[in-house]
């Protein structure tokens, strides 16, 4: 597995290619089913992007999209959506998210990282678990088709808040 910081032709194959379960998950929640409108929303985080990173296969090609933006000061949202191919990148994208993303990129920067995940991906909801989130609550109706959603986050163990 190769990873590298996410380009735009990156985020563009990725978003034109999601795997199914991905596309339904991010798509129920947007206004439209445009790949290219989700590359534009991608690109507009800007400044409040803590890190996206573009995991790819032993032929370099993009398979995923790992990254976290900040919500609040200190809270940030973290997100993976993957094409078809992500079975051939799972077990390494699973350690390079525990061993190195999770702790240069998120725990220096915040005290939480949330994120909601499709009631019905069961799938993700047992990595995100295996990656240290918990299961806070169900959101009944979030999607446009009635598709309820679990608000899932990591609480940062070494987080100090500074004193007002």
């Amino acid at each position: 597995m190769f990873i590298r910081p996410a380009t735009v032709a990156d985020i563009e194959h990725i978003c034109r290619n999601l795997r199914p379960i991905d596309r339904h998950e991010v798509m129920a929640v947007r206004f439209n089913d445009d790949p290219d409108a989700l590359v534009d929303d991608i690109l507009m985080l800007g400044p409040r992007k803590l890190g996206l990173f573009a995991l790819a296969d032993a032929g370099r090609e993009p398979v995923a999209l790992v990254g976290a933006h900040l919500m609040t000061p200190t809270t940030a949202a973290a997100s993976m959506i993957a094409t078809a191919r992500w079975n051939a990148i799972a077990r390494p994208a699973h350690r390079w998210v525990r061993r190195v993303f999770m702790p240069a990129v998120l725990a220096p920067h915040v005290a939480r990282a949330e994120c909601r995940v499709w009631d019905g991906n069961t799938v993700a909801r047992r990595w995100l678990r295996r990656l240290g989130f918990a299961e806070e609550g169900r959101a009944p109706a979030l999607g446009r088709h009635g598709e309820a959603y679990v608000q899932c986050a990591w609480i940062n163990p070494s987080w100090t808040f500074p004193e007002v």
